[in-house]
Parts: C-alpha cells; sequence; structure tokens
C-alpha cells in the first residue's frame, strides 16, 4: 500500500518550506484505500511528503494513510461542510515561523486571583492522559507514523486532543519503562501537531478540521476549522513536558507559542468576518475572572461554551509550563484560572446526582465526565495543596460513583426483608418490585453500582444490579444495616499522602482485605492521645466512608472515617 502522511519526513516539526507557506499548503490527503485518492493518484511514497509537497496537493483536511485498527467515529463528528481551506489560510497569519525567536508579551488583561502558588510534583504525580500509559501497540486508529486520528466518514483527520493525550500516555510508558519506541511517539504526536499549527499573532493554533456538534444538539455545530482551550493545554502539557524530557530547543519553542495563545482574548470591535475570525481560547467575564475556554464561539465569551473538564485542562497544561519556565504570567493565569473555578464549584455540583458539564448551557455530565471531574479535583489538590479541593473530590465521588466496576463484586445480603426494583434505566420510573425476606445471610454479585434519583415509589440513593444470587436482575439499596458490597468500593487514590489524626480515647478498627474483598486480618488501636496518620486513598467500605491508612497507627488497613479528623 502506499503511505501517506502529512507528518515531515524527520519528524522534527521544523519549517522546510522556502518561504512562507498557508496552512493550507501544510497538509491533506484523500486516504490512500479510497478510489481515485492522491495516493492512488500519484504513487508517492513516505519519503517524498515533506511540508512542501504536501503544500502542492488540492485540500487541507489533513486526511492521511488508513492503515491501523479502524473504530467507529465519534458521535456526532462530521466531515466539514465550509471551505475550511480558504478559512484557515485567512486565520494564519504567518506571524510564528519555527526559526523566529519567542519574545512572550506580558499580560494584555487583567482578572481576580486568591493567591494560588505553584507546588512542584513528584514524577509519578503530574497530569495525566486518560488512559495513563499507552499500549506499545494503539488499537485506535492512527497513521503510519503512529499520530492518532480520527475517522469520520471512513476518512482520517488530526485530532489535536487525542495527539496530545496519547502523547502524555506515552512519555508516562516511557518513564516508567525507559524504552525509547515510546519517547519516539510522543515525539511523533507532538511533531504532528506543530505541522497543523495555525500562526496568529504570534501564537499557534490547533486547529479542527472536521465538524462537531456541541452538546450533540446538530443546530449549534463548531464548523471547520474550530479551535479548543482544552487541546491547547494539552498540547502546552505535552510541549513542556517533552522540553523538560528532551531538552530539546523545538519543545520548548513550542510551549512558548503555544502559550502566547493563552495570551490573546477575543477583541469582538475587530474580529473580521467571512471565515477569517481570529482563533482565541481564554477571556475574561463580567466578574472579572479569565476563563479557559474549551469551545469559543464568535468573539465573545457569551456565546462560548464555559466547560468545566476543559477549563481544568488548561489549568494543568498552565502548571506544566510554570514548571519549565517558572514565567510569571503563567503563574497569574494559573492562579486566576484556579480562581475562576472556586468561585463556580456550587455550580458544578449537582448534590446527589451528576455534576455540571458546561455553565453556558448548564448541561448535565455523563457518567464518564462526572469522573473525570473527580479526577480532576484530585489533580488539583495535588497541584495547590488546597485540602477544599480533595474534599470537593470526594463529594462528587460520593454523589454520583462511576456506575460500572472494575471486577465482579459479592454483594452481602443480611437476615431480614429485602426490596429489588425493576427500573427503567432511561425515565427512572419503576416497572416493578418484588419483596424477599431472608432467614439467614446470604450473598450475591454485582458489576453495577449506580445512584438513583428515587421517586415515590422508591427511596433514592445507591443501587446495586444483583448478577446472581437474591433478588436476580433487580436493583437492591445499598444500606449499612441490609446490603453492602465486600471490601473497599469506588476508591478515590491520591497519589500522595493526606494528614489525618485519630483521637485520643477511642478504639479505631482496621481491616486489611483481598483483591475481591475479602477480611484478611483485622486489627484495633486506642490511643491514649491524640495520634497523627497517613491516608493515600478513600472508599466506600460496608455502605460507609473509609480511609487507607499509610502511617501511624493500623498502617496498612482500612478505617472508618467516622472519627477519623482529616486536615
Amino acid at each position: 500500500m502506499t503511505t501517506l502522511s502529512g507528518q515531515s519526513v524527520a519528524g522534527t516539526g521544523v519549517d522546510t518550506r522556502p518561504g512562507y507557506r498557508s496552512p493550507a499548503q501544510r497538509g491533506h490527503l484523500p486516504c490512500a484505500t479510497e478510489p481515485g485518492g492522491a495516493g492512488a493518484a500519484t504513487g508517492l511514497t513516505r519519503a517524498a511528503f515533506t511540508r512542501a509537497t504536501l503544500g502542492t496537493l488540492a485540500s487541507f483536511s489533513f486526511l492521511v494513510s488508513c492503515t491501523g485498527p479502524r473504530t467507529p467515529e465519534p458521535a456526532g463528528a462530521r466531515a466539514p461542510s465550509a471551505d475550511v481551506d480558504t478559512r484557515l489560510r485567512n486565520q494564519d497569519d504567518g506571524s510564528a515561523p519555527p526559526g523566529r525567536p519567542v519574545t512572550l508579551p506580558g499580560l494584555p488583561f487583567s482578572f481576580h486571583r486568591d493567591g494560588y502558588e505553584f507546588h512542584d510534583l513528584a514524577p509519578g504525580q503530574l497530569p495525566r492522559g486518560p488512559n495513563v500509559t499507552a499500549p506499545r501497540r494503539d488499537p485506535e486508529p492512527h497513521d503510519d507514523h503512529g499520530v492518532r486520528m480520527i475517522e469520520v466518514d471512513n476518512t482520517l483527520y488530526d485530532h489535536p486532543n487525542y495527539q496530545a493525550n496519547f502523547g502524555l500516555e506515552n512519555l508516562e510508558s516511557h518513564r516508567l519503562t525507559g524504552e525509547g519506541f515510546f519517547l519516539h511517539r510522543a515525539k511523533a504526536q507532538g511533531s504532528r501537531l506543530i505541522d497543523r499549527r495555525v500562526e496568529s499573532r504570534g501564537a499557534w493554533f490547533y486547529p479542527y478540521t472536521f465538524d462537531f456538534p456541541l452538546h450533540g444538539d446538530p443546530d449549534d455545530m463548531a464548523v471547520a476549522p474550530w479551535y479548543s482551550g482544552l487541546s491547547q493545554g494539552k498540547a502546552l502539557s505535552l510541549f513542556s513536558r517533552l522540553a523538560k524530557v528532551t531538552g530539546e530547543a523545538r519543545w520548548r519553542v513550542a510551549a512558548d507559542r503555544t502559550f502566547a495563545s493563552f495570551l490573546l482574548p477575543p477583541d469582538p470591535a475587530r474580529a473580521p468576518r467571512g471565515g477569517g475570525e481570529k482563533p482565541w481560547v481564554v477571556a475574561v467575564d463580567s466578574h472579572q475572572l479569565v476563563w479557559l475556554v474549551q469551545h469559543p464561539r464568535g468573539a465573545t465569551l457569551a456565546d462560548s461554551d464555559r466547560i468545566f473538564n476543559g477549563h481544568l485542562s488548561g489549568i494543568f497544561g498552565l502548571w506544566e509550563y510554570e514548571r519549565l519556565t517558572r514565567n510569571p504570567a503563567a503563574l497569574a493565569l494559573y492562579d486566576g484560572a484556579i480562581t475562576t473555578l472556586r468561585r463556580h464549584v456550587d455550580d458544578l455540583r449537582v448534590p446527589h446526582w451528576r455534576s455540571t458539564y458546561c455553565l453556558t448551557h448548564r448541561a448535565e455530565a455523563s457518567n464518564g465526565y462526572h469522573q473525570l471531574h473527580v479526577d480532576q479535583f484530585a489533580q488539583l489538590w495535588l497541584m495547590t495543596r488546597e485540602p477544599r479541593f480533595i474534599q470537593f473530590a470526594e463529594r462528587l465521588r460520593d454523589d454520583n460513583p462511576y456506575p460500572i466496576l472494575a471486577s465482579s463484586r459479592t454483594i452481602e445480603f443480611r437476615a431480614g426483608e429485602h426490596v429489588g426494583y425493576d427500573v427503567d434505566i432511561a425515565t427512572g420510573r419503576i416497572l416493578d418490585e418484588e419483596r424477599v425476606s431472608l432467614r439467614t445471610p446470604e450473598t450475591g454479585t454485582t458489576v453495577r453500582r449506580m445512584r438513583m434519583k428515587g421517586s415515590a415509589d422508591q427511596p433514592g440513593g445507591i443501587y446495586y444490579r444483583v448478577a446472581s444470587g437474591p433478588l436476580y436482575d433487580r436493583w437492591v439499596r445499598e444500606d449499612p444495616d441490609r446490603t453492602t458490597l465486600r471490601g473497599p468500593v469506588a476508591e478515590l487514590a491520591y497519589r500522595g499522602e493526606r494528614r489525618a489524626r485519630f483521637e485520643g480515647g477511642r478504639e479505631y478498627v482496621g481491616t486489611r482485605y483481598d483483591r475481591t474483598g475479602n477480611v484478611v486480618t483485622t486489627e484495633r488501636a486506642s490511643p491514649a492521645k491524640d495520634a497523627d496518620v497517613r491516608i493515600d486513598r478513600t472508599a466506600w467500605v460496608d455502605g460507609a466512608p473509609a480511609a487507607h491508612v499509610t502511617a501511624g497507627p493500623l498502617a496498612g488497613t482500612w478505617v472508618a472515617l467516622a472519627n477519623v479528623r482529616l486536615d
């Protein structure tokens, strides 16, 4: 098969073009396997496809080799409906070629800051990609250079967020294994981002060249090319970490140019029309709070989607850049963006339910995005050492635990009466109920533990779907006195230690469990006076919150949190 790629041959991201070429000249190839595709027409090999060569081809949709596993396209993604070439050509001003020295301006706007400081982290505590590490064989769509792609209508497009995430995951695999393979593939993701950049006012932006319906609404379409504060933040993390790991100047330049995109707010008074709108991802609202905007729309914040997980991803990118450069403007933006988040935590949280995904539209987060919020606030606690953020992460976890368990778990049914419900999950409507009375304790199994709002016919709370045992195929409510799971569940690992205290004069019971939740040993401690301990995670055990102790009395056991004082 002919191998096609929009990546430069050396994979360096260095601009090899004689003179300036617009972004419409930087890439775009029809799939080599498509009838009439450029690969079939030209028969060019991989070595022939430098950025200059790509500039002679017809379009700019960033379509590359269709080798690699094929998976369904993400829900809602669509082929571009507009003239992407023209729009990109109008947006790119050629102001930031890789060889030009970078001069960063100071902050051109002001905003509220609560004084959050930078704290460095150990390598294992750094912000992570969604899968943490990368597999050696990538099962997702990718090109011949190992660069992550997205498939839309049987066509592969570059996806800046996927590429930045995969780069971070490969860097983590490289850190853990020392294998150069993973570092090389991380560099390939970074090189593709550089090659596909749009230069605007001295900054680099990374365009999406497929259309995407925001919140799944086809009447609210992000029309290609569009930009995102989420992927700008992820790219900033990737470039900053590559610069740290390799010491290579090109990644520092890429980090500087990407950071510059966070210094360019929209200017409604000077916004052009006809596809020439200047890209932006940062804005200050009417309350003087700074937002890192996942989906900028037009030239005002009011029209844009203020999405919490995208704002947090931007914060993590600013932290990585501050770690690399100690740039005062990066620290100011980091502080201001956290301040914004702190002022809006009550808007993000929905007690006893899934959190808010987008403040602009008050859209509800899916279970997956809710869990992402949990993990992101735990990461924010590591970065800031602010206890309220880990406390908030635990509230979110308790509000709506992720409903699918990692493995089958044992349900403990106490003796007595139990009620199971047949529920239409889509509507919450009770279809039927069943009651059983157990003379002796029994067990069952489940792989589902989820929050239900409840109704007049069913109390709200956490429920298990019974996979075997009493009340098979029914939902039963978690109750410390009636029905619980064996062992810790819904664990929130800190990736660090938190200080806590046992109160003097109380007895504490610590329990060790095996991987399936069975009790291994039980220990007791009764400190005469307050005793300092360290914990590294919390979970639910026997229907109540518990903590895993790592230092102090009962180290290595799980202890009920009821009488543990947390800092």
